[in-house]
């Protein structure tokens, strides 16, 4: 039984194929391959061949050939949590300790000294100078008081 079934711009191999009838029969294409019965002749394709590229346009890379990965294996790692839990391994982007999908893009993250996100300034450095040298007044006055008693 011969079975040819092409669709536009495709390749067909024609030559006897066996199974079922049931199988060549049916409207959806089969899932696997057909077998040649007729090992004496090879198949014939029939659609457009495809071209291999010419040998100026695929210039592969031999494998013998010296890679510079020095500099791209020792740069700085991002380091950030990743929803597995395990440190990204992504490069951090210059000038920046994370990569670029974990906050180093440009443009993201806030300025430096952002004032938006001030909300009472209970931490600023100049509220915890003043915090430690009222502390500092108080303890010298708890100690003068022991002197005196």
């Amino acid at each position: 039984m011969k079975h040819v079934s092409v669709s536009d711009g495709s390749q067909a191999i024609i030559g006897n194929v066996t199974g079922p009838a049931h199988e060549i029969a049916r409207k959806k294409p089969m899932r696997s391959r057909p077998v040649l019965s007729d090992a004496r002749r090879p198949p014939t394709i029939v659609g457009k061949p495809h071209r291999a590229p010419a040998p100026s346009q695929a210039k592969r890379m031999k494998a013998n050939h010296p890679r510079n990965t020095g500099p791209m294996l020792s740069s700085p790692r991002c380091g950030a949590k990743t929803r597995s839990g395990k440190p990204c391994k992504s490069p951090a982007v210059r000038g920046k300790r994370r990569c670029r999908m974990h906050g180093g893009a440009p443009g993201s993250g806030a300025p430096r000294g952002n004032q938006n996100a001030l909300k009472h300034g209970m931490y600023t450095r100049e509220a915890l100078e003043e915090r430690r040298a009222v502390q500092d007044l108080i303890r010298q006055s708890r100690m003068l008081l022991e002197q005196i008693k």
